[in-house]
């Protein structure tokens, strides 16, 4: 177990400094946006030039940190010598790879639903809705941009959120890999991951096509674990092997 976490902080160490400054950069933008916008005096939050703006800020802090994940080591040469001291396999090491982006993928995307539900309240109370800061939500249903990060009641949408996080968990973790092999599929799977972003957006009661995405996420991501597999040993390669 202890060796298992020594590889899953290898992974998160990589990419911590710099998802913080994402992190810091999409604060800015959603600040910076809720004010120019017009800030409590806009008359409301569900206007399409606030949520496109958010969810256009989102897009780019999700591109930021995938170079962040895709960035390359110290030396490559250190992280295969990691692997071949601490005995893991590479596929197990594969998974724990998969595992620290999505987990990275994931806190940027909560990240984004509390700086949301602060702008609701920064809202509300310049803006003096009666109904308080639920009032304020109202406005994430009106929206098909703020309801596509934030669907509040509809469930399927939140799956279809958490599997798109999943499978560019993989697509990420993938691309190296690929690289590393020679691989011309890796830059398909950089291809596939701007998909989540052109067709992110859901209209209120778009069920059918929430499906149709998740089947379609759910299929790409199986599609590269198998090429992944393909390529990786189910035992330990030399540090050396890692140089090329």
């Amino acid at each position: 177990m202890k060796k298992l976490a020594s590889v899953f902080a290898l992974y998160c160490r990589h990419s911590v400094l710099r998802l913080l400054l994402v992190f810091l950069a999409l604060a800015a933008a959603d600040l910076a946006g809720f004010y120019l916008l017009g800030g409590s005096a806009m008359p409301s939050l569900s206007g399409d030039a606030f949520g496109r703006f958010v969810l256009l800020a989102f897009f780019a802090a999700f591109w930021l940190c995938v170079a962040a994940l895709l960035a390359p080591y110290n030396t490559r040469a250190q992280y295969g010598y990691t692997l071949q001291r601490l005995q893991i396999a590479e596929r197990t090491a594969f998974f724990l790879h998969i595992a620290c982006n999505a987990l990275c993928i994931f806190c940027l995307y909560a990240f984004q639903i509390v700086l949301l539900r602060l702008l609701a309240r920064l809202y509300q109370s310049g803006a003096g809705y009666a109904e308080g800061v639920q009032g304020v939500y109202i406005d994430f249903y009106r929206s098909a941009y703020l309801h596509s990060l934030v669907p509040l009641g509809e469930w399927l949408i939140w799956v279809r959120n958490l599997v798109y996080v999943l499978t560019a968990g993989i697509l990420t973790a993938y691309m190296p890999l690929g690289m590393r092999c020679r691989s011309k599929s890796s830059a398909a799977a950089i291809i596939l991951c701007n998909v989540f972003t052109l067709r992110f957006k859901i209209e209120l009661g778009g069920s059918a096509f929430c499906i149709i995405q998740i089947l379609g996420a759910a299929f790409l991501a199986g599609v590269f674990l198998v090429m992944a597999f393909g390529m990786l040993h189910d035992g330990v390669r030399r540090a050396e092997d890692y140089e090329n």
